[in-house]
Protein backbone atom coordinates (compact mmCIF):
# COMPACT_ATOMS: atom_id res chain seq x y z
CA UNK A 1 0.00 0.00 0.00
CA UNK A 2 0.80 3.79 -0.56
CA UNK A 3 2.18 4.67 2.98
CA UNK A 4 4.78 4.96 4.72
CA UNK A 5 4.12 2.65 6.78
CA UNK A 6 3.35 -0.32 4.56
CA UNK A 7 6.49 0.91 2.45
CA UNK A 8 8.59 0.19 5.43
CA UNK A 9 7.16 -3.23 5.89
CA UNK A 10 7.45 -3.94 2.05
CA UNK A 11 11.25 -2.85 1.49
CA UNK A 12 11.88 -5.11 5.27
CA UNK A 13 10.46 -8.09 3.38
CA UNK A 14 12.16 -7.56 0.10
CA UNK A 15 15.44 -7.02 2.42
CA UNK A 16 15.10 -10.67 4.25
CA UNK A 17 13.82 -12.29 0.88
CA UNK A 18 17.19 -11.38 -0.48
CA UNK A 19 19.47 -11.94 2.14
CA UNK A 20 17.49 -15.77 2.15
CA UNK A 21 18.84 -16.38 -1.55
CA UNK A 22 14.65 -15.47 -2.28
CA UNK A 23 14.58 -13.06 -6.06
CA UNK A 24 12.05 -10.87 -5.51
CA UNK A 25 10.35 -10.99 -9.52
CA UNK A 26 7.61 -8.76 -9.08
CA UNK A 27 6.03 -5.71 -6.73
CA UNK A 28 3.29 -3.82 -6.87
CA UNK A 29 2.13 -0.55 -5.07
CA UNK A 30 -1.42 0.35 -4.64
CA UNK A 31 -3.27 3.38 -3.46
CA UNK A 32 -4.81 3.27 -0.12
CA UNK A 33 -8.33 3.59 -1.75
CA UNK A 34 -7.86 0.23 -3.76
CA UNK A 35 -10.73 -2.76 -3.56
CA UNK A 36 -9.77 -4.46 -6.79
CA UNK A 37 -6.89 -6.13 -6.96
CA UNK A 38 -7.60 -8.20 -10.44
CA UNK A 39 -5.43 -5.82 -12.74
CA UNK A 40 -2.62 -6.80 -9.85
CA UNK A 41 -3.21 -10.73 -10.28
CA UNK A 42 -3.38 -10.38 -14.14
CA UNK A 43 0.20 -8.51 -14.03
CA UNK A 44 1.22 -11.51 -12.01
CA UNK A 45 0.02 -14.46 -13.97
CA UNK A 46 2.57 -13.57 -16.63
CA UNK A 47 5.45 -13.73 -14.24
CA UNK A 48 7.10 -17.35 -12.39
CA UNK A 49 6.14 -16.64 -8.95
CA UNK A 50 6.39 -19.03 -5.72
CA UNK A 51 5.57 -17.06 -3.14
CA UNK A 52 3.44 -13.82 -2.86
CA UNK A 53 3.96 -11.49 0.62
CA UNK A 54 0.81 -8.80 1.33
CA UNK A 55 2.16 -6.55 3.36
CA UNK A 56 -0.99 -4.65 3.52
CA UNK A 57 -4.31 -4.47 5.24
CA UNK A 58 -7.07 -7.64 5.08
CA UNK A 59 -9.53 -6.07 3.38
CA UNK A 60 -6.71 -5.90 0.56
CA UNK A 61 -5.58 -9.08 1.21
CA UNK A 62 -9.31 -10.56 0.67
CA UNK A 63 -9.74 -9.14 -2.19
CA UNK A 64 -6.36 -10.15 -3.62
CA UNK A 65 -7.51 -13.98 -2.58
CA UNK A 66 -10.82 -14.01 -4.45
CA UNK A 67 -9.46 -12.34 -7.02
CA UNK A 68 -6.46 -14.77 -7.41
CA UNK A 69 -8.67 -17.87 -7.30
CA UNK A 70 -11.28 -16.47 -10.07
CA UNK A 71 -8.13 -15.79 -12.06
CA UNK A 72 -6.95 -19.37 -11.35
CA UNK A 73 -2.98 -17.94 -10.40
CA UNK A 74 -1.22 -20.58 -9.36
CA UNK A 75 1.60 -20.38 -6.63
CA UNK A 76 3.14 -22.33 -3.47
CA UNK A 77 2.90 -20.35 -0.59
CA UNK A 78 0.45 -17.16 0.63
CA UNK A 79 2.45 -14.61 3.24
CA UNK A 80 -1.04 -13.07 4.40
CA UNK A 81 1.37 -11.08 7.24
CA UNK A 82 -0.10 -9.30 10.24
CA UNK A 83 -3.62 -9.39 8.04
CA UNK A 84 -4.41 -13.20 8.63
CA UNK A 85 -6.19 -12.89 12.40
CA UNK A 86 -8.42 -10.24 11.41
CA UNK A 87 -11.77 -11.46 12.24
CA UNK A 88 -13.15 -9.37 8.66
CA UNK A 89 -10.85 -12.05 6.79
CA UNK A 90 -11.42 -14.99 8.14
CA UNK A 91 -15.47 -13.86 7.72
CA UNK A 92 -14.83 -13.16 4.29
CA UNK A 93 -12.61 -15.79 3.06
CA UNK A 94 -14.21 -18.80 5.11
CA UNK A 95 -12.57 -22.13 3.63
CA UNK A 96 -10.23 -19.61 1.47
CA UNK A 97 -8.29 -19.41 4.29
CA UNK A 98 -6.66 -22.39 3.97
CA UNK A 99 -3.08 -22.95 4.46
CA UNK A 100 -2.35 -18.96 3.95
CA UNK A 101 0.57 -18.11 6.24
CA UNK A 102 0.49 -14.96 8.32
CA UNK A 103 2.27 -13.78 11.66
CA UNK A 104 0.61 -12.61 15.18
CA UNK A 105 2.01 -11.66 18.71
CA UNK A 106 0.19 -14.32 20.51
CA UNK A 107 -2.46 -16.89 20.74
CA UNK A 108 -3.32 -18.87 23.56
CA UNK A 109 -1.81 -22.32 21.97
CA UNK A 110 1.88 -20.45 21.82
CA UNK A 111 1.87 -22.08 25.53
CA UNK A 112 3.14 -19.07 27.10
CA UNK A 113 3.91 -18.79 31.02
CA UNK A 114 0.91 -16.13 32.20
CA UNK A 115 1.64 -14.95 36.40
CA UNK A 116 -1.54 -16.53 37.48
CA UNK A 117 -2.20 -19.65 35.08
CA UNK A 118 -0.64 -23.05 34.59
CA UNK A 119 -0.06 -21.60 30.78
CA UNK A 120 -1.57 -19.35 28.08
CA UNK A 121 -4.00 -22.53 27.59
CA UNK A 122 -5.56 -22.37 30.78
CA UNK A 123 -5.91 -18.81 30.14
CA UNK A 124 -7.34 -18.86 26.91
CA UNK A 125 -9.97 -21.42 28.05
CA UNK A 126 -10.97 -19.49 31.33
CA UNK A 127 -11.21 -16.54 29.12
CA UNK A 128 -13.78 -18.07 26.82
CA UNK A 129 -15.63 -19.64 29.60
CA UNK A 130 -16.56 -16.15 31.34
CA UNK A 131 -16.33 -13.84 28.38
CA UNK A 132 -18.08 -16.01 25.74
CA UNK A 133 -14.98 -15.48 22.67
CA UNK A 134 -11.60 -16.48 22.64
CA UNK A 135 -8.90 -14.04 23.42
CA UNK A 136 -6.35 -12.34 20.82
CA UNK A 137 -2.87 -10.81 21.20
CA UNK A 138 -5.11 -7.71 22.17
CA UNK A 139 -6.62 -9.16 25.12
CA UNK A 140 -3.21 -10.60 25.95
CA UNK A 141 -1.52 -7.24 25.31
CA UNK A 142 -3.94 -5.71 28.23
CA UNK A 143 -2.81 -8.80 30.68
CA UNK A 144 1.13 -8.25 29.99
CA UNK A 145 0.53 -4.78 31.08
CA UNK A 146 -1.01 -6.03 34.47
CA UNK A 147 1.67 -8.24 34.99
CA UNK A 148 4.62 -6.19 33.68
CA UNK A 149 3.28 -3.56 36.28
CA UNK A 150 2.68 -6.12 39.28
CA UNK A 151 6.58 -7.23 38.55
CA UNK A 152 8.54 -4.03 38.63
CA UNK A 153 6.34 -2.58 41.84
CA UNK A 154 6.87 -5.60 44.03
CA UNK A 155 10.57 -4.42 44.75
CA UNK A 156 9.93 -1.08 44.08
CA UNK A 157 10.77 1.54 47.01
CA UNK A 158 7.83 1.56 49.52
CA UNK A 159 8.96 5.42 49.75
CA UNK A 160 8.11 6.33 46.26
CA UNK A 161 6.40 3.26 44.61
CA UNK A 162 5.14 5.32 41.65
CA UNK A 163 8.48 7.27 40.77
CA UNK A 164 8.29 7.16 36.75
CA UNK A 165 12.25 7.20 36.77
CA UNK A 166 12.28 3.90 38.74
CA UNK A 167 9.96 2.36 36.75
CA UNK A 168 10.93 3.37 33.50
CA UNK A 169 14.55 1.44 34.62
CA UNK A 170 12.85 -1.48 35.90
CA UNK A 171 10.93 -2.26 32.95
CA UNK A 172 13.79 -1.60 30.53
CA UNK A 173 15.44 -4.88 33.02
CA UNK A 174 12.91 -6.78 32.25
CA UNK A 175 13.28 -10.22 30.30
CA UNK A 176 10.86 -12.69 31.76
CA UNK A 177 8.17 -15.33 30.39
CA UNK A 178 5.21 -14.13 30.95
CA UNK A 179 1.59 -14.23 29.09
CA UNK A 180 3.03 -12.54 26.03
CA UNK A 181 6.02 -14.70 26.12
CA UNK A 182 9.41 -13.87 26.24
CA UNK A 183 9.30 -9.90 27.38
CA UNK A 184 11.90 -7.63 27.09
CA UNK A 185 12.28 -3.73 26.04
CA UNK A 186 14.73 -2.18 23.40
CA UNK A 187 16.83 0.83 24.61
CA UNK A 188 14.25 3.34 22.91
CA UNK A 189 11.62 1.46 25.45
CA UNK A 190 9.65 -0.71 22.93
CA UNK A 191 8.22 -3.84 23.50
CA UNK A 192 10.57 -6.57 22.04
CA UNK A 193 8.71 -10.17 21.86
CA UNK A 194 9.14 -13.38 19.64
CA UNK A 195 6.33 -13.54 16.74
CA UNK A 196 4.83 -16.81 16.01
CA UNK A 197 4.17 -17.81 12.34
CA UNK A 198 0.97 -19.62 11.75
CA UNK A 199 -0.52 -21.25 9.01
CA UNK A 200 -4.48 -21.67 8.57
CA UNK A 201 -5.00 -25.24 8.46
CA UNK A 202 -7.24 -28.04 9.03
CA UNK A 203 -11.55 -28.55 7.88
CA UNK A 204 -12.59 -25.32 8.51
CA UNK A 205 -9.12 -23.67 8.75
CA UNK A 206 -7.95 -22.55 12.44
CA UNK A 207 -4.54 -21.07 12.58
CA UNK A 208 -1.37 -23.40 13.67
CA UNK A 209 1.88 -22.07 14.74
CA UNK A 210 4.93 -23.12 12.72
CA UNK A 211 7.69 -21.59 14.54
CA UNK A 212 9.08 -20.85 16.39
CA UNK A 213 10.09 -24.59 17.45
CA UNK A 214 9.58 -23.66 21.15
CA UNK A 215 6.09 -22.83 20.25
CA UNK A 216 5.03 -24.99 17.34
CA UNK A 217 2.01 -26.37 17.47
CA UNK A 218 2.20 -28.17 13.37
CA UNK A 219 4.26 -28.10 10.51
CA UNK A 220 4.44 -25.79 7.04
CA UNK A 221 2.35 -27.37 4.44
CA UNK A 222 4.77 -26.00 1.27
CA UNK A 223 4.03 -26.59 -1.98
CA UNK A 224 0.56 -25.78 -0.73
CA UNK A 225 -1.53 -24.43 -3.51
CA UNK A 226 -3.13 -21.75 -1.13
CA UNK A 227 -5.30 -20.27 -3.69
CA UNK A 228 -7.34 -23.60 -5.11
CA UNK A 229 -10.64 -22.32 -4.14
Amino acid sequence: MDDPIYHEIGNAAKERCEKAGMQVVFEDVLPMNTTDLSSTVLKMKDKQIDMVINTGWDKILASFVNEAVKYKLKIKVLDGGHATISPFLTESLGKRMKNILGVTFWLPEANTKPLHFKDSIEYGKKFQARFGYEPDYHVALGAQLLELYETVLKDANPKDPFNTDAIRQALLKTDKDMIYGRVRFNQKGRLSTDMLVIQWQGDPPRPVIIYPPKNAAGKLIYPSDPLAG
